[in-house]
């Protein structure tokens, strides 16, 4: 597809959903007070899934279904997952700066925790795994990974599965003080995915700085060079698995990170939008 119609498509997918703005005012918010109250109140009930139908009456239209991660005498989670745009993402080169090197147009899956511990009480937080910027959007859709009719149920998808990774990258304890990138296989090709500093909210009053793994774009298979191939090889499409070998999964993800740094060349055309 021609880039410009690509880019179209994706703008109109960004613009459509909640802006992250919103999802950060509820949960600073009276609503979002609302809903903790909602769990305190439920969160001793013996049947928890009539606590996640009171609590998802709360949480909509910013989050899906509530579910039941934790449901035991000694703690008690329940988590909700909320997709929302950012037109002006904030990226950082490292951790500890200050000022950002740009901002984008970007998606994010945030996660959002109710939780309750003996003597700790309830509490709530939420986590931003992942993030899908607008160009790697339009890349799939350019490069016909995914048709446009298929935007609005594929980023979802794509961002549940990088979520899945990027908890896989932290337990297998790599170094993220820096950027690194990873190629995951996707559809006959790979996404190229960094974990980057990321601030979503465009009020610079409230901030949700947080480390996040972003989809920066998907490259078919015939783009890929033998270096990107020796990355991604050994890995099975049900590596995902539970059922698999943990310290097989480590090492690959340890062969596969990569040191990322944008060019200067990059670094214009991300000022020019």
């Amino acid at each position: 597809m021609y880039e410009k119609i690509a880019r179209g498509y994706a703008t109109a997918y960004v613009n459509s959903l909640p802006s992250h703005d919103k999802i950060l005012t509820w949960f600073d918010g009276p609503k979002g007070a609302e809903a903790l109250n909602v769990f305190e109140k439920f969160c001793f009930s013996k049947k928890p899934g009539r606590t996640t139908l009171r609590l998802a009456k709360n949480l909509r239209p910013l989050f899906e279904t509530p579910r039941i991660l934790c449901w035991e005498k000694a703690k008690k989670i329940i988590t909700a997952d909320g997709y929302s745009s950012a037109t002006e993402n904030h990226i950082f080169r490292l951790p500890n700066d200050i000022q950002p090197l740009y901002t984008e147009r970007a998606v994010f899956k945030t996660t959002l925790f109710f939780e309750y511990v003996p003597f700790d009480g309830v509490g709530t937080s939420t986590i931003n795994w992942a993030a899908i910027s607008h160009h790697a959007i339009s890349r799939l859709v350019e490069r016909g990974a995914i048709s446009s009719e298929e935007i609005s149920f594929a980023v979802p998808i794509l961002l549940d599965y990088s979520t899945s990774f990027a908890i896989r990258v932290f337990e297998a304890n790599i170094d993220l003080s820096k950027m690194q990138s990873f190629l995951l296989p996707w559809a006959d090709g790979v996404l190229v995915l960094v974990f980057m500093d990321m601030d979503p909210g465009s009020d610079r009053s409230v901030k949700e700085r947080q480390q996040t793994l972003s989809i920066r774009t998907w490259l078919p298979d015939a783009m890929l060079k033998d270096s990107d191939k020796e990355r991604i090889e050994g890995l099975r499409d049900e590596i995902m698995s539970p059922k698999e070998s943990v310290d097989f999964f480590d090492l690959w993800i340890k062969g596969n990170a990569r040191p990322w740094c944008f060019s200067d060349s990059t670094l214009e055309g991300k000022m020019l939008e």
